[in-house]
């Protein structure tokens, strides 16, 4: 992955959850200053505190978010957290650029979505980086996290599940499945995966195994797969046994926290 020296002002466009927030503080610990856009009524409260300048603007405008990054003198910058897809259907208002987006693209993946935002600020000097540039730290290494190992019978569903995963998240529809005795429980849709989780668990009566993939072909500019602290509280209400992660393409949010979960509810924790 790449990483990069950006200008003074480094411009994060906001979704929800931890990940601009830890983003920004590393931001100003390379001694730049982050411009935050948060796109997402429901951001963490702590962004505030981490941002040296926040607006809140509709990701269906744009222009207006395009026109606070050059104002900002932003040239690099990020898109980090979630944002809900079914927004598109909720009845938002769209601006002129974002219809274009709508126009040209074939359908509405998460991919062709987030690649057309990221041609349509190229074409206003805006340079997309990748989600790790500043939160290499996160990536976690091949081998077991938790305390407890996979079982034989987890294993199986791990090395069951990954490849399915990967075919599913090949074709841009989510990245997270869930299995039990290598049969498919659920497969992560529009729904994220917190509800793929716990539906999957329901499905399974508890004891699934939950495989969390990148994409074959992933754009790390965008949707790279995280795991935090509500991904371990979606596995220990499905009653989930184990959570395999792709080693050193997934962003892993407050490590410490979410093994500390882990070895608790007796999950086993591996990236692979």
């Amino acid at each position: 992955m790449e990483s990069f020296t950006g200008m003074e002002k480094v411009g994060i466009i906001a979704g929800y959850g931890l990940l601009p927030v830890l983003c920004a503080r590393e931001i100003r610990r390379a001694g730049k200053s982050p411009l935050i856009v948060g796109v997402t009524t429901d951001l963490s409260p702590e962004l505030a505190e981490a941002a040296d300048e926040i607006h809140h603007i509709s990701p269906g405008q744009l222009q207006r978010i395009i026109d606070t990054f050059r104002a900002g003198g932003v040239r690099d910058l990020l898109m980090l957290g979630k944002i809900k897809k079914d927004l598109l259907f909720s009845g938002m208002q769209f601006d002129a650029r974002v219809k274009a987006i709508l126009g040209r693209i074939r359908d509405k993946r998460d991919d062709s979505l987030l690649l057309g935002f990221v041609e349509e600020m190229a074409k206003d000097g805006l340079v997309v980086r990748e989600q790790a540039a500043y939160l290499k730290a996160l990536l976690p290494e091949k081998g077991v996290l938790s305390q407890r190992p996979p079982t034989d019978a987890e294993w199986e569903d791990i090395h069951f599940g990954y490849a399915i995963a990967k075919s599913i998240a090949g074709l841009d529809i989510g990245q997270t499945l869930v299995v039990k005795g290598k049969a498919v429980m659920a497969v992560e849709a529009i729904e994220g995966t917190d509800q793929a989780v716990r539906r999957g668990g329901m499905l399974g009566h508890g004891g699934v195994t939950v495989v969390k993939v990148s994409k074959p072909h992933q754009d790390f500019r965008f949707d790279m797969p995280t795991v935090g602290v509500d991904t371990m509280e979606s596995m220990i209400a499905a009653g989930a046994g184990a959570l395999a992660m792709d080693a050193g393409k997934t962003l892993l949010l407050q490590r410490e926290e979410v093994v500390a979960r882990a070895d608790a509810a007796g999950l086993a924790l591996v990236a692979v």
